[in-house]
């Protein structure tokens, strides 16, 4: 694999999430699925199955991603493919990784019934919010919630009620609440942070803040569980379809690589 040519981070996830050891199964078939579909075309690729997703960086443009994971088949079906930029050196790996989370929370919540998105896909908003970066989204994320950072609930009405497209009922339905009192909690939020959720902007700001707040709390708990390497790790060998440890050969961007994909799967190996 070389970052000569065009490199990106992939995400996969179920689009209902891994809640069973049968959605596991599922979860393992597509890896197989992908990964015999991307040595079959010939692409470069490290592929590595994490608790609840599937994490690679494939050497191919978006569109033959797009196609490789189309012709995986039955394996593909009822999960979402998060697509990052490309990747012009090591350094740039992280970046392309957010994007392709940050695709995932843009698939969720998206109506329309989209699987696949890449960073060349993203609305305005979200492309500010990917070139803007990770940390300082996430400190705006915090100053402009504030007000809610000792009010867990409201917080999660608010995740909830944008996870649901901003319907009222079936965001109700899903905090097991009556809407009446979902609307009652919107309007706390609403003085709370002195916006109107009918605001356009105050909309597309309160999701990218939120979306900010959870990329960095799921960095924060990746960064937790990363491992030493052992004898195995340290002579190529990693066991486990899981694996997804190694130290950090540099605390700084690009060379986390290691510790986010633990495992070189390709045509070779």
């Amino acid at each position: 694999m070389s970052f000569g040519q065009e490199t990106r981070v992939i995400v996969a996830e179920p689009a209902l999430g891994v809640t069973t050891a049968r959605d596991l199964a599922v979860l393992e078939s597509l890896h197989a699925g992908l990964q015999r579909t991307l040595v079959g075309e010939g692409l470069p690729h490290l592929l590595v199955l994490r608790e609840s997703a599937m994490v690679g960086l494939v050497q191919a443009s978006s569109s033959a991603v797009r196609r490789a994971f189309v012709k995986a088949g039955t394996p593909a079906e009822g999960f979402l493919l998060g697509i990052g930029r490309d990747s012009a050196g090591v350094g740039h790996v992280v970046d392309s990784y957010h994007d392709a989370q940050l695709a995932l929370r843009v698939l969720r919540r998206d109506g329309a019934g989209r699987r696949l998105m890449a960073y060349e896909d993203f609305d305005f908003a979200t492309r500010l919010f990917s070139d803007v970066g990770l940390d300082r989204m996430g400190e705006w994320a915090k100053e402009l919630l504030r007000p809610l950072e000792d009010k867990q609930t409201m917080l999660a009405t608010l995740s909830i009620y944008f996870e649901h497209q901003q319907n009222i009922m079936t965001a109700a339905d899903a905090l097991a609440v009556h809407h009446n009192s979902l609307r009652y909690r919107l309007s706390k939020i609403e003085s709370a942070l002195d916006l109107n959720l009918r605001d356009p902007s105050a909309i597309s700001s309160l999701f990218l803040a939120l979306t900010a707040l959870s990329m960095v709390e799921a960095e924060s708990w990746d960064q937790r569980r990363i491992r030493p390497v052992g004898r195995e790790e340290q002579s190529g060998e990693i066991r486990g379809a899981g694996a997804t440890g190694s130290v950090l050969a540099d605390p700084e961007r690009g060379l986390a690589l290691s510790a986010r994909f633990g495992a070189a799967l390709g045509p070779e190996r």
